[in-house]
C-alpha cells in the first residue's frame, strides 16, 4: 500500500480549513501545512490534525510555496489540496478502495466546483511520486507538468468556499451532476453519484427511474452484471415497468442462456412500449 504525505499552503482559512483536513486526514499518512502569513486561526486548527505546520515568508510566487510543502513531504506520494476543497464520504471510500491501486508516477483526480454543479468535472493532477521530481512552475498559476507514467481515477475533490453547499444543490442538479459523470465514462463515481440521488429520496418518480437504469448501465461497463439487474429492477419502486427496463432484463437473462425468461421480458418490454405510444395518443 503506497503512503501518501498531503501538502497544503494556506493562509487565512479558518472558515474551511477543518472541513478539508477532516475529510482528507482518514486517507493520508502525514500532513504538511504551509502557512504564508495567516492572522486568524487557521495554524490553531491545523494544529489538530498535525505536527508538522511550517511558516513560509511569501514571496509573490504561488509555487515557490508549494515546492516548499513538496520538500517537506516524506511518503510515497504527494498530494495537494487547497484548503476550500472536500472529499464527500463516497469519494473517500472509494479513495481508499483504489488507493492500493496507485502505482503511476502522475495521478489524475476529478475536480468539481461546488458553486457550478452544472460544469463538467475536470481531471486535474493530484498525487504525484516523490522521488519522480515533480516541480511546481509559474507564479500565478501554479502547474504541475505531466511526465513519466499517468494514472486516471474516477475520485471526485469537490471545491466549495462556503459552507453547506449541499442543501444549495437541487435534486434535479445531482441527478444532472450523476448523468455528466456516466457521459465521461467515470462510472464508478456516477454509480456514487446516482445511489446518492436516490437515497435523498426527493426526485421526480421520471428521474429516478432513468437513476436506476443509468446505474445500471454504469455497473454493465464495470462488468457486474448482478449488480446492475438489481438497480434495474429498483427502478419498479417508483414506476411501472417501462420497456427499456424490461430490454436490460432481457439482455441479462439472455446472457445467462436462460432463453425463456429473456423471451418472456422481451416480449413484455414490446407490450410497455405498445402502452406507452397509447398513452401518448391519448
Amino acid at each position: 500500500m503506497p503512503t501518501i504525505s498531503l501538502c497544503m499552503v494556506v493562509q487565512n482559512e479558518e472558515a474551511v480549513l477543518e472541513r478539508c483536513l477532516q475529510s482528507a486526514s482518514p486517507l493520508v499518512e502525514e500532513i504538511i501545512l504551509v502557512d504564508i502569513g495567516s492572522t486568524d486561526h487557521t495554524k490553531e486548527i491545523a494544529a489538530r490534525f498535525t505536527e508538522k505546520i511550517y511558516d513560509f515568508t511569501w514571496q509573490e510566487d504561488i509555487s515557490a510555496a508549494r515546492n516548499f510543502a513538496f520538500s517537506k513531504g516524506t511518503c510515497d506520494y504527494l498530494f495537494w489540496l487547497d484548503a476550500a476543497d472536500v472529499i464527500s464520504r463516497e469519494n473517500q471510500t472509494l479513495f481508499l478502495q483504489r488507493k492500493s491501486s496507485f502505482t503511476a508516477d502522475m495521478i489524475f483526480l476529478l475536480s468539481q466546483d461546488a458553486q457550478h454543479t452544472s460544469s463538467i468535472p475536470c481531471y486535474q493532477e493530484r498525487l504525484v511520486r516523490r522521488t519522480a521530481g515533480f516541480c511546481w512552475e509559474g507564479a500565478v498559476h501554479a502547474i504541475l507538468s505531466p511526465h513519466g507514467t499517468i494514472q486516471r481515477e474516477e475520485i471526485v475533490i469537490w471545491h466549495q468556499k462556503q459552507l453547506g453547499y449541499r442543501q444549495t444543490v437541487s435534486s434535479r442538479e445531482s441527478y444532472c451532476y450523476a448523468r455528466k459523470l456516466m457521459e465521461r465514462a467515470a462510472y464508478q463515481a456516477a454509480i456514487t453519484a446516482f445511489s446518492r440521488f436516490l437515497e435523498e429520496g426527493k426526485g421526480a418518480a421520471a428521474d429516478c427511474v432513468e437513476a436506476c437504469l443509468c446505474r445500471a448501465d454504469c455497473y454493465i461497463a464495470l462488468q457486474k452484471p448482478e449488480a446492475a439487474i438489481q438497480s434495474v429492477f429498483q427502478s419498479f419502486q417508483y414506476a411501472l415497468p417501462t420497456a427499456a427496463a424490461c430490454f436490460r432484463i432481457g439482455q441479462y437473462f439472455e446472457g445467462k442462456k436462460q432463453l425463456e425468461i429473456a423471451d418472456f421480458w422481451g416480449k413484455l418490454e414490446v407490450h410497455c412500449g405498445v402502452l406507452f405510444q397509447n398513452e401518448k395518443e391519448i
